[in-house]
């Protein structure tokens, strides 16, 4: 279910960019992340997202994850502004500042009778870099982000993400 839900919002992501054709300045992300936390060492996931730029350089990104281990899912759900320092290059890195909503849910607590699960604020600071194949798709080789999630958990986290990138417009 987990993977249905991410690979729905990763599709509708692409639906929302073909309409995104005519006009300038869209970008889509997505691929595989992983998720370092002092609860559990490691979660694997997805991590996808759309960035539209207002400026050449400066854009705000919607990001989108998920990460899974046992019975212990993480979600979030960011928005902020994004800077790219060489957009125009073959190779853009890029700096980000995020805040949203963070969502934890242990299933584990429901064989012994009740689940867990907690809705906090989360934000996320991080860099990257893009190497561009195309005009219209480039390799994100990494994504290293910083997660802090405010609540009762007040989870310390770090983010690896890599994937594709499509560019949408002039």
């Amino acid at each position: 279910m987990k993977i249905i839900t991410m690979a729905l919002i990763f599709i509708w992501l692409f639906s929302v960019s073909s309409y995104a054709e005519d006009a300038s300045r869209f970008e889509v992300h997505g691929g595989y992340s992983c998720l370092h936390t002092p609860v559990v060492d490691v979660f694997h996931g997805c991590n996808c997202g759309l960035t539209y730029y207002f400026y050449d350089y400066f854009g705000l990104e919607i990001d989108i994850s998920g990460h899974y281990e046992g019975s212990v899912d993480f979600y979030n759900f960011l928005v902020g502004p994004k800077y790219v320092f060489n957009r125009t290059g073959n190779i853009s890195p890029y700096v980000h500042t995020l805040v949203g909503v963070g969502y934890v849910y242990d299933s584990w607590c429901c064989l012994v009778g009740n689940s867990w699960s907690e809705t906090q604020v989360a934000y996320a600071m991080g860099a990257g870099m893009d190497i561009k194949l195309n005009k219209h798709v480039a390799i994100r080789p990494i994504q290293l982000d910083y997660i802090r999630q405010m609540g009762n958990l007040r989870e310390h986290q770090a983010r690896y993400t890599f994937g594709l990138v499509f560019s949408f417009g002039d």
